[in-house]
This record gives structure tokens, sequence and C-alpha cells, in this order.
């Protein structure tokens, strides 16, 4: 390898290295997202809630297809507008 080639071969080097963390980063968050909706979906807590919460609304009339509205909007909901849980040790 001659001197000239070196700078050039670290350049690309340097390159690739920048294209891979920009890369990464996207999908770290993804990996995160997709992590916790399987969470959110496999909770016994959750469907719980989904019952008292649909056998509640039976008892005071409401429509389901309301309630499934809302059900989509929350899932749909993006997580800067969802309240995290505060846990006081």
């Amino acid at each position: 390898m001659s001197n000239g080639e070196e700078p050039s071969l670290k350049k690309r080097l340097e390159e690739l290295e920048e294209e891979v963390r920009k890369l990464k980063e996207p999908l770290e968050t993804t990996l995160m997202d997709v992590r916790e909706i399987i969470s959110n979906l496999e909770n016994p807590f959750n469907y719980v809630a989904n019952i008292l919460e649909l056998d509640k609304l039976r008892r005071s009339g409401e429509d389901i297809r309301d309630v499934k509205e809302r059900v989509v909007r929350e899932i749909e909901r993006p997580e800067e507008e969802k309240a995290s849980p505060k846990i006081d040790l």
C-alpha cells in the first residue's frame, strides 16, 4: 500500500463509519419501539384493564365502537404525548 492510497482509504473508512452511525440510531429507536409495543401487547394487566373498561362501558350503555376508536387512538398516540408513570423510591 502506498502513502497516496492510505489517506484515501482512511477517508473512506471514516465515511463508512459515519454512515453506519447514521443507520444505527434509527434502527435502535425502531427496535425499542417494537419492544415496547410487544411488551404492551403481552402485558396481562392491559388485558384486565381493557376487560374492566368494556364491562364498565356495557353497564353505562356506551357504544363499543366508540371504545374501539378510543383504544386505537391511544395505541397510535405518539410516545411523547403519553404520560410516563412516576415511581417514588
